[in-house]
């Protein structure tokens, strides 16, 4: 009986190891998911303690990915990176809850104008039919920000804060 070599072995492990990387991208993390699962797909974060309170950042071939994290699940998503029209097609559909669907986001724009923020020409808002979740994709950069009404406010006001000082 032929035995694996120690070689096949390692080709065996390199392609397993291909498919799991392939398979953890960033189209993947969503709206909901649990600290524990953010780092099974992503790793470690960048910095552990700040995980340890409520925001994760992780690096990935595709870009950085941050959650805040909130009541025991990710309460908003920051997708940075090189995000094409194809996965930010793929990164909505992923966040959007069962039997919602994405529509403009006049509910984003408006809380953003009712903040005194300027709206750049060119992003755009998009909102489930119940408000639930909400999105943003910045006109000026590749990024896409996707959660709860809560935790943009949430991220807002720790935005404030910090200019303040």
């Amino acid at each position: 009986m032929n035995k694996p070599t120690i070689e096949k072995k390692r080709t065996s492990l390199l392609v397993i190891l291909i498919f799991c990387l392939l398979a953890v991208s960033p189209s993947q993390a969503k709206i909901g998911e649990s600290p524990l699962e953010l780092m099974a797909r992503y790793g470690e974060p960048i910095n552990p303690l700040t995980m340890m309170m409520g925001i994760g950042e992780w690096n990935t071939q595709q870009g950085t990915v941050i959650a805040l994290i909130k009541n025991g699940s990710a309460q908003l998503i920051a997708y940075r990176g090189s995000l094409s029209e194809e996965i930010t097609k793929e990164l909505l559909a992923r966040n959007l809850p069962n039997g919602q669907k994405w529509s403009e986001g006049k509910g984003p724009k408006n809380w953003l104008l009712s903040k005194n923020v300027e709206v750049l020409p060119g992003h755009k808002f998009f909102e489930t039919a119940d408000g639930s979740v909400w999105a943003i994709k910045s006109a000026e950069s590749d990024a896409l920000t996707i959660g709860t009404p809560e935790a943009f406010e949430l991220l807002f006001n720790l935005q404030a804060r910090f200019n303040k000082d």
